[in-house]
């Protein structure tokens, strides 16, 4: 259970209520942990003015987050260890992904404890922990922030949800470049953190920047490899949507009629009813099986998604002609090359395959050279790195 793992014990204790057997293994747990505390105290017996119990009124200040208390006393009895300090850090992190993981909490709530859950303050202590033993805590964070439903992303301002992916993304960069264990996994994590904040950058920047809308279509396709960490549901409504608003409407039908049968599904807990004829090529996306399939719908509300089926229905009676997916080999330069696995080197911004005369080496990675171009002039700093740049010349 997360909240033992977290030490988060009144979450515990209101999740196991009416549960004698779970309830017992909580208490178990609990006392466990007293006794542990008790034995950290003694390692730190030495440099403590205080009583052995420190540690303890220490963890009961992360708990509650009030960092500026722990990090004095922290300082008066002597613990400085980043590694001591980022216990605290995780500690107050658990908890805070406890509540937003909680059934019964509200969307408000799930927003602001995520929100919390991925400060600078917590997310830069937690860097020293080993990261194999708290690997599942950074991608139970991940899939959280990413999977936020559109109702809940409407309750942050647009800049305080790019604030989260870009902090939880600068995080998980450094414990990839660290090269500890588990990096594999870590970069896969990365990854999806980062076409996603590079994603809702661009949105925020597409009204007037037809460019730029290009782009962030062909991110949102990227995503689609990610259906493990981002939403299935999200992913293909995004991606739908985008393709559609730069006039790829057989592209946009393609995706929209997966994200509807994906809200099928849910609602029926069946991935029985998806039709994966249209995607059986697309050697880069995976297929949709019952672990992959999402708890509840992004689209919440019953009339938004709705407008999705009336949209598609309107799209196939209209009588248009539509392409149809092409083959592997017919999709290089489109924007259907990002459904396909590749051995070429992968765009740092889109995260499609470049081939050699489009590619760029920059600043320690890959990008295709119009992609770096249009991004540079709309945002002046590097996708990766963060750090300030200027356009090439003739880019």
């Amino acid at each position: 259970m997360a909240a033992i793992s977290g030490e988060a014990w009144e979450t515990a204790r209101k999740i196991t209520c009416g549960h004698a057997s779970l309830k017992a293994k909580v208490e178990d747990a609990y006392q466990h942990c007293m006794v542990h505390r008790k034995e950290i105290g003694k390692q730190y017996q030495h440099q403590l003015a205080g009583p052995v119990e420190t540690v303890s009124t220490l963890d009961i200040l992360a708990q509650h987050g009030k960092w500026d208390e722990l990090l004095e006393k922290a300082e008066v009895h002597g613990i400085r260890d980043d590694a001591a300090l980022g216990r605290f850090a995780l500690i107050r992190l658990r908890i805070m992904l406890d509540t937003a993981n909680l059934e019964s909490t509200s969307q408000e709530l799930r927003v602001t404890s995520l929100q919390e859950a991925t400060t600078t303050q917590i997310l830069e202590m937690c860097i020293a922990l080993p990261v194999s033993t708290n690997l599942p805590t950074y991608e139970n964070l991940t899939k959280a922030v990413l999977g936020l439903s559109k109702e809940e992303e409407f309750k942050l301002q647009d800049g305080e949800l790019l604030k989260m992916l870009e902090n939880l993304r600068k995080f998980l960069r450094v414990l990839f470049e660290a090269g500890k264990n588990g990096s594999k996994d870590i970069e896969h994590l990365l990854m999806a953190t980062h076409y996603s904040a590079r994603l809702k950058e661009c949105i925020l920047h597409s009204s007037n920047n037809k460019d730029c809308s290009d782009i962030a279509a062909r991110m949102a396709i990227t995503l689609l490899r990610y259906v493990d960490i981002v939403p299935a549901d999200k992913a293909f409504y995004q991606a739908g949507i985008l393709c559609r608003e730069i006039g790829e409407e057989s592209l946009a039908l393609l995706l929209l009629n997966r994200y509807i049968d994906l809200t099928e599904a849910i609602e029926e807990r069946d991935t029985g009813v998806i039709n994966n004829s249209d995607f059986v090529y697309a050697t880069a996306i995976p297929l949709i099986t019952d672990n992959l399939l999402p708890k509840a719908q992004y689209l919440s509300c019953d009339s938004d998604r709705e407008d999705v089926r009336e949209w598609a229905l309107n799209v196939c009676t209209s009588g248009k002609a539509y392409k149809a997916f092409p083959k592997a080999d017919e999709a290089s330069g489109t924007l259907y090359a990002g459904f396909f696995a590749s051995n070429l080197p992968t765009c740092i911004i889109t995260g499609y395959p470049i081939t050699n005369r489009d590619l760029l080496d920059v600043n320690g990675c890959q990008a295709g050279k119009r992609e770096w171009g249009i991004y540079i002039r709309t945002f002046s700093i590097c996708p990766w790195k963060r750090t300030p740049e200027r356009p090439f010349w003739g880019l």
